[in-house]
């Protein structure tokens, strides 16, 4: 049974208004809103131009259509205003429109969103008072009847130009921030958090699954197969939140008690990276090689966007193996970033 404001709907005639609201809310009203505000100033184009020939002897008439053309023309201002609440982009689809916008951008700098923004809220007021002004004349000539009309046409087409320019503006959400990882000092290799973005990025998590190509054990208690390979105990971390264009403190894992002892010179380490944040737009993955002691590289997943790590299918010493051969085969030298000393 249907419940409105937490009680139950016992009467048909409140079961059927909530089903047709519930309908509503489904409704994406984005592509609604924009059809309205091309449409509709034309509409009341039209519609004052059919007033304007009608004979309206009652003063009460004249006043009652006026009214209906000024409630008509705030409508059409406050659906062109809520529409503005969808975030746009910067992009301009159409060709010519482009083109005038970079001949305007290179002799004024004018911003033309927000004119566009406004246009569609003030327009149809002026619109409507317009058709108002038209309906209280008195034109005896024929001629200027006509001029009149085509007056109020030209410009509720103006308007329905404008919204149409207007949606031409890409939407897209919000900026959003993102988190990357740097990997710096040869001899001891960290990695560094970095937020290169105009927004904070929170509850950042970090993981790095490597495996020592050169001593394949298993780390984790209990009881193991033989030919178990297990990446090195490096844990999961988090980090609470970075401010916009700045980078955290290294991050030196290998220094760690949990990971040190299973290392030494020389060692061949293999593996993932990985990083994302809670409200990042997309996580960050990068495959490591590093020789422990001398240096290494790693390379950015860039189709990978979970911000997840990439693991081999068993850890296992054949499927480690497997998984090391067929990366270092689709991963060229120019994709190779070297790790490097920081400054």
């Amino acid at each position: 049974m249907p419940y409105l404001y937490g009680a139950e709907i016992n009467n048909p005639v409140w079961r059927f208004a909530a089903g047709v609201l519930a309908q509503l809310s489904s409704i994406e009203w984005g592509p609604v809103l924009d059809w309205a505000v091309v449409v509709l100033p034309t509409i009341l184009a039209v519609a004052a131009v059919i007033i304007s020939t009608l004979s309206l002897e009652s003063r009460r008439s004249r006043i009652s259509w006026r009214l209906v053309l000024l409630a008509f023309g705030a409508l059409i201002s406050v659906i062109a205003w809520k529409q503005q609440a969808f975030p746009y982009g910067a992009e301009i689809k159409n060709a010519l429109l482009r083109f005038a916008a970079a001949i305007f951008a290179q002799l004024s700098r004018i911003e033309w969103r927000p004119i566009l923004d406004w246009a569609v809220v003030v327009l149809p007021i002026i619109l409507a008072v317009a058709a108002i002004i038209l309906s209280t004349l008195s034109l005896e000539s024929r001629r200027s009847r006509i001029s009149w009309r085509l007056a109020v046409l030209a410009l509720g087409a103006i308007i329905s130009v404008i919204a149409w320019k207007q949606q031409a503006l890409v939407r897209q959400p919000p900026p959003q921030p993102e988190a990357s990882l740097l990997f710096v000092d040869p001899d001891m290799p960290a990695l560094i958090i970095i937020n290169d973005t105009d927004k904070v990025a929170r509850q950042i998590i970090w993981t790095v699954a490597l495996w020592n190509l050169d001593d394949p054990r298993a780390y984790s208690p209990g009881p193991h197969s033989p030919d178990s390979h297990e990446p090195l105990p490096i844990p999961v971390s988090k980090f609470d939140f970075l401010n916009p264009h700045q980078k955290a403190d290294q991050e030196t894992f290998f220094r760690s008690p949990l990971v040190a002892p299973y290392v030494k010179k020389g060692d061949k380490l293999f593996g993932s990276a990985s990083v994302r944040c809670s409200d990042c737009s997309r996580g960050h993955t990068y495959f490591v090689f590093i020789i422990f002691g001398h240096g290494g590289w790693y390379s950015e997943v860039q189709s990978e966007k979970s911000g997840g790590a990439i693991l081999p299918r068993s850890f296992t010493v054949s499927g480690v193996k497997n998984y090391f051969e067929k990366t270092m085969e689709q991963i060229p030298e120019s994709q190779r970033l070297e790790i490097k000393t920081w400054p």
